[in-house]
């Protein structure tokens, strides 16, 4: 019993005399959003980091980096509690591939120093690939008929309000629109006819599919109508005979046998 008093004393007068001596042996938890690879972040959502401890601010600001394909992504830096906001500016593309990325020491209010590595590959508003043209007629620079439509064909289903608020034609010309069932595939064709011997150009900018993502970049083709809007007909057949004095030919009538032998 006296061993036992003696051990439970010394703890005591440790504990005692040593108030501060006790060491926080909690791990920092981080958490990301969006968290898991290739998760698709919602439109209009923000991206955040979450620590389970204060941390200094100005620190953790420093290690967290957007990317994508192009290079560093810009924005704007806010606090929520233990949560650093990345706000993008502008937002992000519907439709593009980003990466975060929180590397480095992160200090916090207690003094105690983590080492964090997260990187996480995310999709904006949807994982499905950029909007492309996939073909366009007539051909950039083509001579055509005025009465020849101009068809656009997508690589995936389009939103015929952004098309139709995202297309222009220029001279202005009053057209009709109409879509293939995959709405993949739209037709624009003169109420009228196109105007004869006419440049015109087409553009499209900010066309966006079904799925909300964007065309890459703004596109720009151009056509040509031709001059005459009636094919030739033959009228008639005749023979005719050559002058060499004048260098001319001279019909000599509808009917081959009134010719002279050698004529």
């Amino acid at each position: 019993m006296c061993g036992r008093a003696v051990v439970l004393l010394a703890a005591s007068l440790i504990l005692t005399s040593c108030p501060n001596a006790l060491v926080n042996l909690n791990p920092l938890n981080v958490t990301t959003s969006p968290g898991s690879p290739n998760q698709v972040l919602a439109a209009g959502d923000s991206i955040r980091v979450t620590f389970s401890d204060p941390v200094d601010h100005s620190g953790a600001q420093g290690l967290l980096n957007i990317t994508s394909a192009e290079g560093t992504v810009s924005g704007d830096l806010s606090w929520s509690g233990n949560t650093l906001v990345f706000s993008p500016v502008p937002a992000l593309t519907p439709g593009k591939r980003y990466n975060l990325e929180f590397n480095g020491q992160v200090t916090l209010d207690d003094g105690r120093q983590f080492t964090v590595v997260k990187e996480v590959p995310f999709y904006s508003v949807s994982a499905a690939a950029s909007v492309q043209l996939v073909s366009s007629s007539p051909a950039n620079g083509a001579s055509v008929t005025v009465a020849e439509p101009l068809v656009l064909t997508f690589g995936s289903p389009i939103d015929p309000t952004s098309f139709t608020s995202g297309f222009s034609l220029s001279p202005s010309t009053s057209t009709q629109v109409s879509w293939s069932a995959d709405q993949k595939t739209v037709t624009v064709t003169p109420t009228a006819a196109w105007s004869a011997v006419t440049l015109y150009t087409w553009q499209l900018s900010s066309v966006k599919s079904t799925a909300g993502v964007s065309l890459p970049a703004t596109i720009s083709r151009s056509f040509l109508t031709n001059l005459d809007q009636i094919a030739p007909q033959i009228v008639s057949v005749v023979p005719a005979l050559w002058t060499n004095a004048t260098s001319t030919w001279t019909p000599a009538g509808t009917d081959l046998n009134t010719l002279q032998k050698g004529q």
